[in-house]
C-alpha cells in the first residue's frame, strides 16, 4: 500500500514534441494489479515475483527452508526486471501520451526487496542450524 516507485513523467504532444511534467509516485498495490493483469503484454513480469515471495513465506513457516530459500532467490531474480522501467516507459493512458520512466525507488520497493533478502538469508541460516 505504500509508494513503491517514483516515475519521471513525459507527456508527448505530437509532431515529435514532448514536455516533462514532473514526478509521480506509484503505490505498490497498483503496480501489482497492473503487472498481474497487463504485465505480460509489455513483457514485464516483475509482479510475478510476489507469488514466489508469498510461497517462500509459507515454506519458511512450514520449516521447508531449502524451498523457501529457492523461492526467495527466484523472486529476487524476477524482481530485477523492475529495472526495465528505466528504458521501457510505463503507460498511464490508452493513447500512450503520458509515459513514466523510473526515476527512483521508494520505501515500498525497498521493503519489498528487503523481505526477499530476509527470507533468503533467514532460511539459509535456519537450514544451517537444523543441519547441525
Amino acid at each position: 500500500m505504500s509508494p513503491a516507485l517514483i516515475f519521471h513523467v513525459r507527456q508527448d504532444l505530437g509532431l515529435g514534441r514532448s514536455i516533462w511534467s514532473g514526478y509521480r509516485p506509484e503505490r505498490g498495490f497498483s503496480l501489482l494489479g497492473i503487472g498481474l493483469l497487463w504485465g505480460w503484454m509489455r513483457m514485464n513480469f516483475t509482479a510475478f515475483a510476489n507469488p514466489l515471495l508469498w510461497l517462500s513465506w509459507i515454506m519458511a513457516a512450514r520449516r521447508h527452508f531449502f524451498a523457501a530459500r529457492g523461492l526467495a532467490l527466484a523472486a529476487l531474480v524476477v524482481s530485477v526486471e523492475t529495472l526495465q522501467l528505466l528504458v521501457q516507459p510505463m503507460l498511464w493512458d490508452e493513447g500512450g501520451t503520458n509515459k513514466g520512466f523510473l526515476a527512483a525507488p521508494h520505501i515500498g520497493f525497498v521493503l519489498w526487496i528487503s523481505s526477499m533478502v530476509i527470507v533468503c538469508w533467514s532460511s539459509h541460516r535456519a537450514a544451517q542450524i537444523t543441519a547441525h
